[in-house]
């Protein structure tokens, strides 16, 4: 299907621009149709329409290339919440009315879980949260997911930054810390609430461990049975995996 809708010259442009982003130096014409396993005549008219367009810079006295930053330009328009937020919701939507529990999407922001995006059930009950809501990374699910698949050394920030953990034992930190290793490796996060009885919250992450873009997806439920947690778990695991591939974050 892939060869059917193929366009040559385009997939000329992007292996060049794809080599050239990681070469520290220009390149002859020569030297990139080698890179790329292609010859010189193969992508002379890609180069000068590369150039021509302002992705590519040639020095004019040795005819190399290096990359230009109009692609780092073009890439700062692009916003990256905004583009999970379109591609969850209908998801999120589908998995509420289907299992009639509400689903929330959590992002970091300013070292808390930030409640992003809320899907809402046609339940008569179903728990509602306000979008901004910040919550303490090690007092909620989707906290600790997205504590324990950040890169090492944010992880150390955001421990060092939590208001929980600070405010309680030495003990509490190395709970914390042996658990996002647990949770580092499933992707998937089961918290159950200490200040509502009863209620648990299952969060699974959109994204990969130390990825630039990571999300997690969550649902609270009451009086939650096994075989209900298993099926929403399932569920929940599978619209994260979904959201992640349309964002080309797997």
């Amino acid at each position: 299907m892939a060869d059917k809708y193929s366009v040559p010259a385009v997939d000329k442009a992007f292996e060049i621009l794809e080599f050239l982003s990681e070469q520290n130096n220009a390149l002859t014409k020569a030297e990139i149709a080698t890179g790329i396993n292609r010859n010189i005549n193969e992508i002379y008219r890609v180069l000068i329409n590369l150039e021509s367009k302002g992705y590519l810079i040639q020095d004019p006295s040795s005819s190399r290339y290096k990359m230009s930053l109009k692609l780092f330009t073009l890439t700062r328009r692009v916003n990256p919440m905004a583009q999970i937020s379109q591609t969850a919701l209908p998801v999120m939507e589908e998995f509420a009315f289907d299992y009639g529990v509400s689903c929330h999407l959590f992002t970091l922001y300013k070292s808390k879980a930030m409640m992003t995006l809320q899907a809402s059930s046609n339940s008569e009950v179903s728990m509602q949260i306000m979008e901004g809501t910040l919550f303490d990374l090690s007092a909620s699910g989707a906290g600790k997911l997205l504590l324990a698949n950040s890169n090492p050394e944010v992880q150390r920030m955001l421990i060092e930054r939590d208001d929980v953990l600070n405010n309680d034992s030495t003990d509490s930190v190395d709970i914390i810390t042996n658990e996002v290793v647990l949770l580092r490796q499933t992707k998937f996060c089961k918290h159950v609430s200490s200040n509502l009885p009863g209620l648990i919250e299952l969060s699974s992450l959109i994204g990969q461990s130390d990825g630039k873009i990571i999300a997690a997806l969550s649902v609270m439920v009451l009086g939650l049975t096994d075989e209900k947690e298993q099926a929403i778990k399932a569920a929940l695991t599978e619209c994260t995996r979904k959201i992640s591939s349309e964002l080309s974050l797997l």
